[in-house]
């Protein structure tokens, strides 16, 4: 799932100049708190978060995690407020085993309610970029996940 978005992102956004497409293991570090690490980060050029050579500093314009049965409770619960305190741009949580995406998009200095999405996905940062989550949804068939 996880190539499976860093594969589109990284044909829309940094193959076409618009930022970096971050994978895990990269630490995010926001205002000090100690290191989280997101399945995927998206950093804009212009924007506020800056890539260092061990990690990312700052809010990026997109953060993806990928749930998993260990995972739900911190990615909905503190990663998603500590994400939304610290400005991150977009927050999408992705749902493998119920194949839906839940998006959290920025209002002002909070995060909007969030829309779920099954079939495509945009990332409203970059003008034209749009996911396709069937690929991704029929890759983990594939692989029988």
């Amino acid at each position: 799932m996880v190539g499976a978005l860093f594969r589109s992102l990284l044909e829309q956004v940094e193959d076409r100049g618009h930022g970096v497409v971050l994978i895990a293991p990269t630490a995010l570090r926001l205002s000090g708190e100690d290191g989280l690490e997101p399945d995927l980060m998206v950093v804009l050029h212009g924007g506020s978060a800056r890539v260092l050579e061990r990690d990312v500093q700052g809010a990026p314009a997109l953060v993806i995690e990928v749930l998993s049965r260990s995972s739900r409770r911190l990615d909905l619960g503190p990663k998603l407020r500590s994400y939304e305190q610290h400005g991150i741009g977009e927050y999408w949580v992705v749902d493998p085993d119920e194949r839906s995406l839940l998006r959290f998009p920025r209002v002002g200095d909070r995060f909007g309610e969030p829309t779920r999405h099954v079939d495509v996905v945009s990332f409203t940062a970059v003008d034209g970029c749009e996911v396709d989550l069937r690929r991704a949804w029929a890759r983990l068939d594939l692989l029988g996940a």
